[in-house]
């Protein structure tokens, strides 16, 4: 969090990602961004050298209305104050605290505060603290000096293998939404079992998570599925397999 002035009166601005709930993150992914800008930003990411022309309305008008509505919803600045101030400000706002927050909306992994795009690098945390509890991410294992996620999970039962398989599909059907599925099904106190009420009421719950959690779970998991992928994958398919046929054999 960051303190700014502006018209002579300090506000804070959430800047970082610890700053951000997902509940933030989802509210701003919601926000539209301008064809041209958005171009802009998917060549950036790419390493295009193609250049976007932007005309004098572009940046004057439709670029700072919308920096003015990022700025809304990330600072506790009274939107009167961003309705009178001039685009520029809104500009230099944008441009030097928020910009690669907003941008990781429509990236595929998250972006990270330097001068230029960069990519976001977790810490490997293994657990945190959230509202006075701690919650542990799957146990993971050294391997060829890289952390392997889940190493030590257990059997999964049926039902903590669906909700596992839906909040993966949740994440690459529904990207940035589905996260807090991801978080409700993999983050658990310490000896806690699986239920599907638990995970139920932890989805609302996590979407106020901060983000440089809910990254941490995210990357986690990317991790399990590239190392474990193709089999775990595979496993839970066919526990869901069988039990689909278990009905048949029974005559059902």
């Amino acid at each position: 969090m960051i303190r700014v002035t502006v018209e002579g009166t300090g506000y804070s601005l959430k800047n970082e990602w610890g700053d951000l709930t997902l509940s933030d993150y989802l509210a701003l992914a919601t926000i539209t961004i301008p064809v041209k800008l958005r171009k802009r930003w998917d060549l950036l990411m790419t390493g295009s050298d193609e250049v976007v022309k932007d005309t004098y309305r572009n940046i004057v008008k439709d670029y700072p209305v919308y920096y003015g509505k990022v700025i809304a919803l990330l600072s506790t600045i009274p939107q009167k104050v961003i309705e009178r101030i001039e685009w520029s400000v809104r500009e230099q706002l944008f441009n030097d605290y928020l910009w690669y927050l907003a941008m990781s909306a429509i990236s595929q992994v998250p972006l990270d505060k330097r001068e230029k795009v960069d990519y976001f690098e977790p810490i490997g945390a293994t657990a945190f603290t959230f509202k006075g509890e701690t919650f542990y991410l799957p146990e993971s294992l050294e391997y060829g000096g890289q952390k392997t996620p889940l190493a030590y999970e257990r059997i999964v039962t049926f039902a903590e293998a669906a909700d596992i398989e839906i909040a993966l599909h949740d994440v690459a059907e529904k990207g940035i939404d589905g996260l807090a599925q991801l978080c409700a099904v993999y983050l658990r106190k310490k000896d806690e079992e699986h239920s599907d009420e638990l995970v139920l009421s932890r989805i609302e719950q996590f979407k106020e998570l901060p983000m440089s959690a809910v990254w941490e779970v995210f990357f986690c998991i990317m991790r399990l599925m590239q190392r474990l992928g193709s089999d775990t994958l595979s496993f839970l398919k066919g526990l869901l397999e069988q039990a689909q046929k278990q009905p048949e054999a029974a005559g059902l």
